[in-house]
C-alpha cells in the first residue's frame, strides 16, 4: 500500500478506490511567515499534509472567515480526519478581547479550533527552552526574551523548527503547565489576561500523534 504525490493511498490494486491522508488546515495572520515556515517544516518531518489558508487579514474574525473559505474550496473533510486551526495572537490591548470572543463563536460554528497565544506565537518557541510565568507588556518583549535562546531571531527567520525540534516534547509540557498556571490563578481564558500561554501544543500533538 503506497502513497502517491497527492497523498492518496490505493486500497487495492485495480479497484480505483483511493483514500487520502488527513490534512491539517491552518490559518495564520496576514503576511507573517513565522507560523507558515515553522509548520511547513514540522509537518514535513512527520509526513503530515498541511495547507495554509490564503488572505492577508490580521483580525481574528476575518482570519476565521478566510480559513473557512479556503477549507470549502480545497476539499476539507472531517470524515477523513481533516483538522483546522486558526492561529491568533492576543497582543496586549484589551480591545482585542471583543474580536477574539467574536472569532471564538464563529470558529465554533465552522468547526475550527481557534488557537490563541498570549501575547504572541513566540511564547511557543520560549516553551522549547524554559518555563516562565513572566508577564509581558508587549510582543516585542517576548521576542527580546526569545533572542536569548535564538540569537538574531526575527519573524521571517527560517529553520526555527530545525533549531528547536529536539526539545519538542518539553515545549508541549511547558505549554500545558502555563495553561494550568493561568487557570489556577483564575485568569480568563481566550483573553489578553490569560498570560503567558499558548495553545499551539494542541496542533503539535495532532501532528505527532
Amino acid at each position: 500500500m503506497g502513497l502517491n504525490t497527492k497523498g492518496y493511498v490505493k486500497k487495492a490494486r485495480n479497484t480505483g478506490v483511493r483514500i487520502r491522508r488527513p490534512i491539517i488546515f491552518l490559518g495564520t495572520e496576514g503576511n507573517n511567515r513565522t507560523e507558515t515556515l515553522y509548520f511547513r517544516d514540522f509537518c514535513q518531518d512527520y509526513n503530515r499534509m498541511v495547507r495554509f489558508s490564503t488572505g492577508n487579514n490580521t483580525d481574528p474574525v476575518n482570519m476565521i472567515n478566510d480559513l473557512k473559505s479556503y477549507m470549502d474550496k480545497n476539499g476539507f473533510d472531517a470524515k477523513l480526519g481533516d483538522k483546522s486551526y486558526c492561529l491568533v495572537d492576543s497582543d496586549v490591548a484589551q480591545a482585542k478581547n471583543a474580536q477574539i470572543a467574536q472569532a471564538d463563536a464563529l470558529a465554533l460554528c465552522y468547526g475550527i479550533d481557534l488557537v490563541l497565544s498570549v501575547p504572541c506565537f513566540e511564547i511557543w518557541y520560549l516553551c522549547y527552552f524554559s518555563f516562565s510565568t513572566r508577564s509581558y507588556s508587549s510582543n516585542f518583549d517576548v521576542i527580546k526574551e526569545l533572542a536569548k535562546y535564538i540569537p538574531g531571531y526575527n519573524k521571517g527567520l527560517q529553520k526555527i523548527y530545525e533549531k528547536t525540534k529536539c526539545n519538542l516534547h518539553q515545549a508541549i509540557i511547558n505549554a500545558v503547565r502555563l495553561e494550568a498556571y493561568c487557570s489556577r490563578n483564575r485568569y480568563i481564558k481566550h483573553t489578553t489576561n490569560f498570560m503567558p500561554s499558548t495553545e499551539v501544543y494542541k496542533i503539535a500533538n495532532e501532528i505527532i500523534k
